[in-house]
């Protein structure tokens, strides 16, 4: 066929489109043409500038991005008004269409040969069972809260995905930029946020704040930012740029003041000492010292540094371990906090009372309202309204209160081995078997872990699809070696086992 004919074809092809989408745009169908243009936009934008990444990664990038800086604001858009069908969901369908086929054509390994793994794989099967029965005999409406309520389960499967996509090295390697990217844009965002919010009430779409944050998950995202600014390689003006941003995103979530955040950052901050790499805590205890000093000399300046700040937040450390919500504070916040305690030790054990009574083993099911018997017991005169918070506050009592006992064994399973893990591989790079920049996504998976001990993070998209989004990535860098170790002994019919990664096991010197 002549360029001619192919010439022509392409025309009349594309001026039938233009009369089709015209004649849906004169009718004020927008849906089809807004689809289309869209398509064109994003085919040109690939083909442009990211033509070299798998087209799962561009959309996992995208999610991390969206809720590293939009927050609940990214978490609340859908394709259509008052529609289920938000973006996180869509990615997730959109990147397991995506991996399958490309396991059908290429054989590509999707699920990781690890006990985490199978541990998650159990999990998720659990929690669909239990899904299933409890959207067996109920209605449309009753069933969309059962489903939405299960997301505490089915936003796992984000860690085999991001698991797949990050054995490719330039879709890793993309996700990691984007997610630096965010990182230090999270900074201005968050100062906004926190000094003057009004501002970004005003980017909206359909009349919904795009940039919308959650107080505890913006600290929590602030302290990972503080472990991936620093520990990313850098060198020259780029390392110290990194740097002071993470000199400021830790500041920022001291200011933010959530007590869940800071848990979370010290126990990560414990996972570098053990990992032999008190750098980041010697700098960052650096820093505050010269804040401090820099604060005395204003005020023997008889310069005055009027700030309720240091009150507030020695309050804030000082409630975390006051369970009896008893002790005196000299600030607000301090009472506010020790309240917050007895909110949460008042919900937590009616959840667990609730649930032995009526469903030990298999919990009380997705789409069960867990807040009417905590109302009656922590507002007996009435009067107040907490019908959009369903989750008591902790990732434990969720999981209880869903899928009971069985279902809690499951998830501490997970736990177990995400722990395990975690302290191998700081002990891998005590050991100098890997470098220091493998502990970013772990650092992140324990902020967010111990964070969601304390309140509403994985039940979310905001903090559950990162939450596994990040310990897909911890858990790539230990597979590689070993399985293309098996596949190699495989091809030369050799019988001997492969054996474990360095990292799962304890060290030994050479005989």
């Amino acid at each position: 066929m002549s360029a001619k004919i192919q010439a022509l074809i392409i025309a009349a092809v594309g001026l039938l489109f233009a009369v089709i989408l015209g004649a849906q745009l004169g009718q004020n169908y927008h849906l089809i043409p807004v689809g289309i243009a869209s398509a064109c936009i994003g085919t040109f934008l690939y083909v442009a500038f990211f033509r070299t990444v798998r087209f799962e990664a561009l959309t996992l990038a995208f999610l991390v991005f969206g809720y590293i800086v939009g927050n609940r604001g990214f978490a609340q858009l859908s394709l259509k008004p008052n529609s289920p069908l938000y973006f996180g969901e869509l990615g997730m369908v959109a990147c397991l269409f995506l991996i399958a086929t490309r396991r059908a054509l290429t054989r590509e390994p999707v699920f990781p040969k690890i006990r985490l793994a199978w541990a998650i794989a159990a999990f998720l099967v659990i929690g669909g069972l239990r899904l299933c029965l409890d959207t067996a005999t109920s209605d449309k409406t009753q069933m969309m809260v059962a489903i939405r309520d299960s997301a505490v389960v089915y936003y796992a499967l984000f860690f085999f995905i991001a698991y797949r996509i990050a054995q490719n090295t330039s879709a890793r390697k993309f996700i990691e930029r984007t997610m630096l990217a965010a990182f230090v844009l999270l900074i201005p965002v968050a100062a906004i946020q926190i000094w003057d919010p009004d501002i970004l009430t005003k980017l909206t779409f359909r009349a919904y704040p795009i940039i919308f944050y959650k107080g505890d998950l913006l600290a929590t995202f602030l302290g990972i930012g503080a472990f991936y600014l620093f520990l990313t390689p850098s060198n020259g003006v780029t390392k110290l740029f990194l740097r002071s941003c993470s000199v400021a995103s830790l500041g920022l979530m001291l200011f933010a003041m959530s007590r869940a955040a800071l848990s979370g950052f010290i126990c990560a901050a414990g996972l570098l000492i053990v990992a032999k790499r008190p750098r980041f805590i010697v700098y960052q205890l650096g820093v505050a010292v010269v804040a401090l000093l820099a604060i005395a000399f204003l005020e023997l300046s008889n310069i005055h540094f009027e700030s309720d700040f240091f009150r507030n937040l020695s309050d804030k450390v000082s409630s975390i371990v006051d369970i009896s919500s008893t002790g005196h504070y000299r600030s607000r916040a301090g009472d506010v906090s020790a309240a917050n305690n007895e909110f949460r030790t008042v919900w937590w054990t009616t959840v667990f009372n609730e649930t032995m009574q009526k469903g030990p083993w298999f919990g009380l099911g997705f789409g069960y309202d867990l807040t009417s018997s905590f109302m009656i017991a922590y507002y007996p005169t009435g009067g107040e309204d907490t019908a959009t918070t369903r989750s008591p506050h902790s990732i434990i009592f969720t999981i209880l209160g869903r899928m009971g006992i069985i279902g809690l064994i499951s998830f501490l399973v997970v736990l177990f081995f995400i722990t395990r893990l975690a302290f191998a591989a700081a002990r891998s790079v005590a050991r100098k078997e890997r470098s220091e920049q493998t502990l970013i996504p772990w650092c992140a998976v324990i902020s967010l872990l111990i964070a969601a001990m304390f309140g509403v993070v994985l039940e979310g998209p905001m903090g559950g699809i990162l939450f596994w989004v990040f310990l897909g990535l911890a858990v790539s860098p230990l597979l590689p070696e070993k399985e293309k170790a098996a596949s190699e002994n495989k091809r030369q019919g050799v019988a001997r086992p492969v054996l474990p990664e360095p990292t799962l096991v304890a060290h030994r010197r050479p005989l």
